[in-house]
């Protein structure tokens, strides 16, 4: 049996297939191989091929009407189904290939494969028992043991099916026994008293409430409603006031015994499994008029292996960002693996719209301000007062690991897009775009990697200036050189130009293929829970204010970010001991690492007004409509490339990135190097030679306030070398309280001076692009030396959602994760 449930929490084979699968099939597919499995030794094979398996259920089925007749008007329609020429289609035989007929040659067929086979003989299957007292001669022929294996196995799946399905049902819609229900099975694993993946008999036979809940669902929908019926015997008898006559048939209905007020209540009605628990004199009165297997001697033969195959069943059932998706989908990939997502978001296509679906508006409320937080986009966090093959390398060579190298990490790189070169290469003013297509996989996908149908007027401009600047025009940033400058490609469907995220990718593609994946949305996870082995095994979740648990069989991967992550570990009981203790949290795992070393790229800027049409043009309501226009009908003009409000949202490898315009990378040049102190230079040195320094990120649109209709640029710039560290750490238990995050940008003189440089650096750019009317906007001409430029920095820097490394696999963390410590 625990072979059976092994192989459906983890099929071989997706269990969904193009036709429509309700939980009514899958209790009935588990519930036959399970009891086949009993009887025979093995499973017929429904969970491993996700079908009904020559139709046998479906045949099962088919004689339910006749059936119910012959039980119910045994008087009538027996005569006319033993007489001919009726019998020779009704009555059952083998060679039928409808009814009671298949089903008995299909387990001819069982019964003689197993004869066939000894070498599957088991002395804890049945078939075995009937075998052994055949060749003992007790009484008992081979023929007998054939009907007896026949009959147990139609019985049993029947009823076991019976009452699994709405044992499920009645716990799964009841709020208060769900949750109940859970707190037992949580208490039970947390005293290491169930057995994983699979509970035992005797273990959940110790379950006070489960065992309730049986009862209860037992008596309300009992699987037999018709019980075996019993002759009046000699003289007859007298039944509630009434003369019976010897020789009667009489039999019971246990839905209407079990609906009896005087008996087992006024809210007889209701599920209420605490009836079982309560008064014990009521409980041994409900006992003893318990029909739902028959009564006395005579019961069904399948209520032992239902009670069995059932409870370890459903105990199973109720016991049940970017980079999360992209594993969850990869898992799914996995024979044998399902996978459960737990989003503490919704599907943002539905509930944000066009600000999340349109490249144009897709950082709309990623700013700064918190009073501007779209709480469909943004978690709206608030802080306390791509790769170059040498960073690879540098990784690489941390964790003592060579598999990290950008060369053995190419090929997972190229699994993932699907990539569609520019559809001219030449675009406006006689610049080519590079079509790099050998540099992605022909197999590659889900997710797209385009170029937008629009490109900003002032790119050739910039290209100019970075140029003249001594910039090295390059062909792209994904082979593992940055050091340059040239128009990238980002994550949009060509065919709609709308964003390509992880959602429409890797989890779409991952239910469209029906591979195991069931997805939680609008449900944060709370805590995860260990076993006495400080195993994850379940992660606490709420949904709408209420908890629940999620088992995981196999593990639990964290991919929560950089600040949920860490969090979601603290007040799990992993982290730093003297925070986990400040807050009453029991330390599972002792890591002083966690939610230390966070790194991220402070971002600033400056801005002028420009002589070229820019995104600001987007507030001329002709504009707009011109561009709605464009981009509804032909999937073209500025709403196809990221629009105005763009902070933060400037990078090649960003799903928000700007197409189609210019990002620039480079080593702080020589003239404002030499004015670095020492210590800045030593700082510097512990980034690979290949490593850029800066981030030039020039933008068609005001990232400051402006209060008129002109056009203008930011010319913006990232620190991408940091030597600064912040720190996460939580404020209470409890999740839904955002976490304490410190960037600590700029905290380092070596991120002063090269922030300082990064401003004087773009203020070049803006005077060698030829587009810039009268005098700098922001932060404006006065601001001049190092001291006014850091000033400026401290009051305006920002984040260009760059953070990482709070949860680090480092070296000196090894050992602990190899050991799940």
């Amino acid at each position: 049996m625990d072979e059976v449930s092994h192989t459906y929490r983890n099929p071989p084979s997706p269990i969904f297939s193009a036709d429509a699968v309700t939980s009514s099939d899958m209790i009935r597919w588990y519930v036959y191989d399970t009891i086949t499995h009993l009887i025979y030794g093995h499973p017929v094979g429904f969970v491993e091929k996700g079908a009904d398996v020559d139709n046998l259920i479906g045949s099962w089925h088919n004689m339910f009407l006749l059936g119910g007749l012959v039980s119910t008007l045994p008087w009538l329609v027996h005569p006319l189904i033993t007489s001919w020429p009726l019998k020779k289609f009704v009555m059952p035989h083998k060679g039928l290939s409808y009814g009671s007929g298949a089903i008995m040659e299909a387990h001819g067929k069982f019964f003689q494969h197993r004869l066939d086979n000894p070498q599957l003989a088991h002395p804890g299957n049945i078939f075995d028992s009937f075998l052994r007292m055949s060749e003992k001669n007790k009484g008992r022929t081979l023929a007998d043991a054939e009907r007896e294996c026949f009959l147990l196995t139609v019985a049993a799946q029947d009823t076991t099916a019976g009452f699994i399905s709405p044992l499920i049902s009645l716990i799964s819609t009841n709020a208060r026994v769900l949750k109940a229900l859970r707190e037992e099975i949580r208490a039970f694993e947390n005293a290491g008293r169930l057995s994983n993946p699979v509970a035992r008999y005797d273990e959940i036979a110790e379950m006070p409430y489960f065992q309730a809940c049986v009862r209860e669902a037992l008596r309300l929908q009992p699987p037999t409603p018709l019980i075996l019926p019993r002759y009046v015997g000699k003289g007859g008898m007298i039944i509630d006031g009434k003369e019976i006559p010897e020789g009667t048939e009489i039999g019971a209905n246990p839905w209407v015994i079990h609906r009896d007020r005087g008996i087992f209540g006024e809210d007889v009605d209701d599920f209420r499994p605490e009836r079982w628990l309560e008064d014990e004199e009521r409980v041994k009165q409900m006992n003893k008029y318990d029909f739902t297997w028959g009564y006395g001697s005579r019961k069904c033969v399948g209520k032992y292996i239902a009670m069995m195959d059932g409870k370890k069943f459903v105990l199973q059932i109720v016991g049940g960002g970017t980079s999360g998706l992209t594993v969850a989908k990869r898992l799914a990939e996995t024979p044998g693996v399902s996978v459960a997502v737990i989003e503490a978001g919704g599907f943002y296509e539905i509930e944000s719209g066009n600000v999340s679906e349109i490249p144009a508006f897709a950082t709309k409320g990623t700013s700064g301000d918190p009073s501007q937080k779209l709480p469909n986009v943004d978690w709206g966090f608030v802080t306390t007062p791509q790769g170059t093959r040498g960073s690879y390398q540098r990784w690489a060579s941390e964790v003592k690991d060579q598999s990290f190298t950008f060369d053995n990490l190419l090929p997972y790189f190229e699994k993932s897009p699907a990539f569609t070169p520019p559809n001219s290469t030449t675009i406006l003013n006689g610049s080519s775009i590079s079509n790099r297509t050998a540099l992605f996989s022909p197999n590659g996908g889900p997710l797209h990697v385009s170029y937008s149908h629009y490109r900003q007027p002032f790119t050739p401009f910039i290209q100019s200036a970075l140029a003249k600047l001594g910039l090295k025009a390059i062909a792209d940033f994904t082979s593992g050189t940055l050091l340059g400058f040239a128009p990238f490609a980002a994550t949009i469907d060509p065919a709609t130009e709308t964003r390509s995220s992880s959602e429409t990718s890797f989890l779409r593609a991952a239910v469209s293929e029906h591979e195991r994946v069931v997805v939680y949305n609008h449900t944060t996870a709370q805590r995860i829970l260990f076993n006495a082995n400080r195993t994850a095994t379940r992660v606490l979740v709420n949904k709408a204010g209420a908890n629940y648990t999620l088992r995981a069989t196999s593990e639990v991967i964290v991919a929560a970010g950089v600040f949920k992550s860490p969090q979601l570990l603290m007040v799990s009981g992993v982290g730093p001991p003297a925070t986990l203790r400040k807050h009453g949290i029991q330390v599972i795992s002792a890591l002083d690492g966690v939610g230390q070393n966070l790194w991220d790229h402070a971002y600033y800027g400056i801005g002028y007004r420009v002589n070229v049409t820019t995104d600001q043009e987007l507030a001329n309501p002709a504009y707009l409509q011109q561009a709605t226009t464009d981009f509804i009908q032909h999937q073209a003009g500025p709403l196809t490339n990221i629009g105005a409000d763009i902070i933060g949202r400037c990078s090649s490898r960003r799903t928000k990135a700007r197409n189609l315009s210019l990002l620039g990378w480079e080593k702080v040049s020589a003239k404002y190097r030499n004015k670095f102190t020492n210590s800045s230079i030593e700082d510097l040195a512990q980034f690979p030679p290949d490593w850029p320094e800066l981030e030039l990120l020039p933008i068609a649109a005001a990232t400051f306030p402006v209060n008129d209709t002109a056009n203008y640029a930011s010319f913006t710039v990232a620190n991408v070398a940091p030597v600064s560290r912040g720190n996460v750490t939580i404020r209470s238990t409890n999740t839904n309280d955002q976490p304490l995050i410190s960037p600590n940008w700029l905290l380092s003189k070596a991120d002063q001076e090269v922030a300082i440089a990064g401003v004087r650096r773009a203020r070049e750019i803006a005077a060698n692009s030829g587009i810039v009317v009268g005098q700098e906007v922001v932060p404006g001409p006065n601001v001049q030396t190092d001291a006014e430029i850091l000033a400026y920095l401290r009051e305006t820097a920002y984040t260009i959602h760059h953070a990482s490394a709070t949860y680090a696999l480092a070296e000196k963390y090894a050992d602990d994760i190899k050991h799940g410590r």
